[in-house]
């Protein structure tokens, strides 16, 4: 009887001490502000992408497009002044203008997606051409200042 209540605990005991080691590894994983924003780019960038793809699905998510396309363009003004991804920038001279030009670009392309998209008659070939210059400011941002770790 008293091997039975033993086990129990046991059991209990290692319970609690592999849900308190997930918990404190779920604490290390935090990310900071820029990260936090640039994953809500890429959640508005893949709503871009995955709604120009054909015409049936550009008609069906035109608002969704436009109200996407706007948020990149708040985004791309919120990490203008972050200046976190500077010290991750590669073979650049001057690496907080560059910063400074691929945000201004995002903004600029984002906001000029948002007013092809919001036209009543606008074409899905149209919005796709918009989206090029914004998924170009993208990969060219990328190109410098994202390290692969």
């Amino acid at each position: 009887m008293n091997r039975k209540w033993t086990v129990f605990g046991l059991a209990a005991g290692v319970l609690v001490t592999l849900s308190v080691a997930s918990l404190s590894t779920a604490d290390d994983k935090k990310h900071g502000e820029l990260e936090e924003i640039m994953e809500k780019v890429q959640k508005h960038s893949g709503v871009l992408k995955k709604n120009t793809r054909t015409p049936v699905a550009y008609k069906k998510a035109q608002k969704d497009i436009e109200a996407s396309a706007l948020e990149l363009a708040k985004l791309a003004k919120k990490i203008k002044p972050m200046k976190d991804a500077l010290k991750k920038a590669k073979d650049e001279a001057n690496p907080g203008a560059k910063w400074e030009e691929f945000s201004e670009h995002l903004f600029k392309a984002s906001e000029a997606m948002a007013k092809v998209v919001s036209k009543a008659d606008s074409t899905q070939a149209e919005a796709k051409k918009a989206l090029a210059p914004v998924n170009r400011s993208c990969a060219d941002c990328h190109a410098v200042f994202k390290v692969e770790e």
